[in-house]
């Protein structure tokens, strides 16, 4: 039903009111008598006079009379439409209102992602001098507060959202990252924890909390962190086995032998193969003396990796224990069952150690035909030849090497990142992750054939006689 517009209400009443008084005039003429009129004036404290009389027209009387019910009749309906538009009128300055803070958010965040920081901070308090309770409002700000590296700005107004709803996830979260930033990894830490106490299973957040923990060196509270994780790809267990493992060094440093020996070997438990766990607790059952369960140790080792780390570890032990035939016997039974370079390599190292010439040349000659790409041989081969005084034979070799590695001899490949060592170490720098060195040996796409030299000269078998028999 359509409204009737204002002027066709108050044209018809204004009409009607001057006819009356038309007929209002007509009748005082033809009419004049008045009436006796009795009031009495009171006012509290002011005014208070006694009953007085006097005379009023009678046509005086019956025109006010009609004037205020005809201004009545106008007033109510007006009134009534006045309070109908109200509820109009409140809504369509609401929404101007939602509007004006809606242009400014669109343009806070224009100016944010222009990197223009205080355009966009400026434009958030603005909004928030008209709604500063709106959480939305402060945590946007505090994001942009954020990204200029204001981080304790963006605390003040994460911690204001989390004054008013101590839950607030994106308030929680944000709080923690600032806490990060500012490098208060403890108070990060209850931050996560606190979010993990409204949702149990937040990867993304036990992600964070692991991580902060091993920055902190809480490695006990992160191992009982890990146990939030419910599919553990191979990742996972390996970051679970460093924890064990750094948790061990620091109990073994702080003289709890039981207690690191307690940790190294829940490492070995979650991942069999971590080599630095291997390597550390066999230095301390050896540090012990117990060389039984150092034995045990690489024996169980041997089976889930062949890392030459460890077996240069149990290389060392049986050289300082005389027996270097041990060694070697261990080298060719793995070659019996996996015919590997590295492990070709790692015994002509043990060669030229107990200068068992010879046998080095035809390992290292044998290993070039089959696989001329590695440099390590070459290397290996101009080592045996300068020591038998073939300069000529040894200066080829060292240049096939360094054709083939540059100036730098690698050795050893992160799995995870793909980063090259010369030298082995229990934590890959570039990735962060611990664990991750194995051997590397390079392909390359071209060879460099050397001639066998005949080392005629060479002692044979005569160097650490009481040592191999």
């Amino acid at each position: 039903m359509k409204r009737l517009p204002a002027m066709a209400v108050i044209i018809p009443t204004v009409l009607i009111f001057l006819i009356a008084c038309i007929l209002v005039g007509i009748f005082t003429f033809q009419n004049p008598g008045t009436l006796e009129l009795r009031y009495h004036l009171h006012i509290p404290f002011l005014l208070d006079k006694e009953w007085r009389t006097g005379e009023v027209s009678v046509a005086v009387v019956v025109l006010m009379s009609f004037f205020f019910g005809v201004l009545a009749a106008f007033l109510l309906p007006l009134g009534a439409a006045l309070l109908a538009l109200y509820p109009y009128l409140k809504r369509k300055r609401a929404e101007s209102r939602e509007q004006n803070i809606l242009t400014l958010r669109a343009r806070a965040k224009a100016s944010s992602l222009m990197g223009e920081y205080d355009k966009a901070i400026a434009d958030y308090q603005k909004i928030l001098k008209k709604m500063p309770d709106e959480p939305e409002f402060h945590l946007e700000l505090a994001e942009v507060y954020r990204q200029k590296q204001d981080y304790k700005s963006a605390l003040e107004h994460d911690s204001f959202v989390l004054s008013k709803d101590p839950e607030n996830i994106s308030a929680l979260l944000g709080a923690a990252e600032d806490w990060t930033l500012l490098s208060n990894f403890i108070e990060a830490i209850k931050t996560y924890q606190k979010v993990l106490e409204i949702n149990y299973y937040a990867p993304a957040v036990i992600s964070k909390l692991l991580e902060l923990q091993e920055k902190a060196g809480l490695y006990e509270e992160a191992i009982e962190t890990f146990t939030r994780i419910r599919s553990r790809s191979k990742a996972d267990q390996r970051l679970l086995a460093s924890l064990y493992y750094r948790l061990g060094l620091r109990q073994r440093d702080q003289g709890e032998k039981e207690k690191a020996r307690s940790s190294l070997e829940s490492s070995l438990e979650v991942m069999p193969n971590f080599v630095p766990a291997i390597l550390a607790l066999t230095d301390l059952y050896l540090s012990e003396d117990q060389q039984k369960n150092a034995r045990k140790i690489w024996e169980k080792s041997l089976e889930n990796t062949l890392s030459t780390v460890v077996l240069k570890k149990i290389e060392d032990y049986y050289y300082q224990q005389g027996k270097p035939q041990q060694a070697i016997a261990l080298y060719q039974d793995l070659l019996t069952k996996q015919d590997l370079p590295q492990l070709k390599l790692a015994l002509v190292r043990l060669y030229l150690r107990l200068e068992m010439r010879e046998q080095a040349e035809e390992k290292l000659l044998d290993l070039q035909a089959k696989n001329p790409e590695i440099p390590q041989i070459y290397y290996l081969l101009a080592t045996l030849y300068q020591r038998s005084s073939k300069t000529e034979a040894a200066l080829e070799a060292y240049q096939t090497a360094i054709k083939l590695a540059d100036s730098r001899l690698i050795h050893f490949e992160c799995e995870v990142c793909k980063a090259l060592y010369d030298t082995w170490r229990d934590y890959c720098h570039f990735c962060n992750n611990w664990g991750t060195l194995m051997d590397f040996l390079p392909p390359s796409q071209e060879s460099y054939p050397l001639t066998p030299v005949e080392l005629k000269q060479l002692p044979a078998k005569t160097v650490y006689s009481s040592m191999i028999g």
